[in-house]
């Protein structure tokens, strides 16, 4: 087992926590144009209660707030590494942050120096923390600035530098050591976040245009480095040249060599049948997806979803040639279905807006 951490205000009373205790659950205001949230922290080597409040607080006294969200510490004055705490997050953060929010299957975080543990949604990233998803596994995040990141399956990510939400121009970068992930700014920040996406030696920035957002995929196939801007605009580097992105375009970049000329990404794929929201028949055991066959698309990827914006993609079907596949029908929940149309150099085009499908006697609550 790891050491204790002692904190370091030795001379702070006991009472001093059970009051807070004693009133119950603690009552956070958030202040105008902040929203309050609760996340959860791992605790690393050298945190303290008192740490943590200065860190997500920005006022050390305010540790007894941290302790009657987590009852379970029964001494405040010690607090182990590897462990979680519950934390009183407030919108913009004062310490910049990604939370996880969707996890599907195995899915883990490296919260550095902690070594590679499972995650769980409501899970908080900070800078240099890695995460790994494995096979048809994925998660998603949301970083303080309100940008989002869908981790694919079999992939690589760690967080290597953050910026305040609050700063003139807000800045993130993202390294990308195996697989692919697709990141999006909200539109009509006041300061757009700049992303910055490493894959290899190959450097993406991509920020929206005014009032607007920005959409993009980043992967890594073999030694290539594959980028397609869906929204904004972008600019990739590498070996000492750039190329600048509009919206709806992408490039490759081989290893040790320059980006390739911009070229236009596919349309969306139009969505046949069945019909959004179709409720499956009770004996049927096997539903045909079709959809309209898009112009100079060599493949086809068909992704099977949790949730209709695919921050949890439970099953991903690549390198289809048809414009059907027949799937068995599933039993026991909803799931959306969306595709795309891949070009022939391997970049992706616009994913379709994805449809439900939902098995007979299927109740929702709303």
């Amino acid at each position: 087992m790891a050491a204790p951490r002692l904190l370091a205000r030795r001379g702070i009373r006991w009472i001093a926590a059970c009051v807070a205790l004693a009133c119950g659950a603690p009552v956070f205001a958030a202040e105008p144009g902040e929203t309050l949230e609760v996340g959860w922290h791992r605790i690393r080597p050298g945190d303290t209660l008192e740490g943590l409040s200065v860190r997500f607080l920005g006022d050390a006294r305010r540790w007894p707030e941290l302790h009657a969200l987590n009852p379970r510490i029964l001494d405040p004055h010690w607090i182990y590494p590897g462990r979680k705490v519950r934390i009183p997050l407030y919108r913009p953060a004062t310490e910049p942050n990604a939370q996880v929010v969707v996890v599907s299957n195995r899915v883990e975080t490296l919260p550095a120096p902690i070594e590679w543990s499972a995650v769980e949604a409501g899970d908080l990233l900070l800078e240099r923390d890695g995460l790994r998803t494995y096979e048809q596994s994925t998660a998603r995040l949301v970083f303080d600035d309100g940008s989002t990141a869908n981790v694919a399956e079999s992939s690589l990510v760690f967080i290597r530098r953050q910026t305040p939400a609050t700063a003139p121009a807000p800045r993130k970068e993202i390294e990308i050591e195996a697989g692919q992930a697709d990141f999006e700014t909200a539109a009509g920040a006041p300061a757009p976040p700049e992303i910055e996406v490493v894959v290899g030696a190959t450097r993406t920035s991509t920020r929206a245009a005014a009032g607007g957002s920005a959409k993009s995929r980043h992967r890594l196939a073999g030694e290539a480095a594959q980028v397609m801007l869906y929204d904004g605009h972008g600019e990739v580097r590498s070996a000492g040249a750039s190329v600048e992105l509009a919206a709806g375009t992408g490039t490759t970049v081989r290893r040790g060599a320059a980006p390739a000329r911009p070229e236009r990404l596919l349309a969306a794929p139009l969505l046949v049948s069945p019909p959004d929201g179709v409720e499956l028949p009770a004996n049927a055991a096997e539903i045909v997806l079709e959809w309209r066959e898009v112009p100079q698309a060599s493949a086809y990827q068909l992704e099977l979803c949790g949730d209709s914006r695919c921050g949890a993609v439970l099953r991903r079907l690549g390198d289809l040639r048809a414009t059907r596949h027949q799937l068995p029908v599933p039993t026991r929940r909803a799931i959306y279905w969306r595709v795309t149309a891949v070009g022939a150099s391997g970049l992706d085009g616009y994913p379709s807006p994805a449809r439900s499908l939902r098995p007979s006697l299927l109740v929702v609550i709303e």
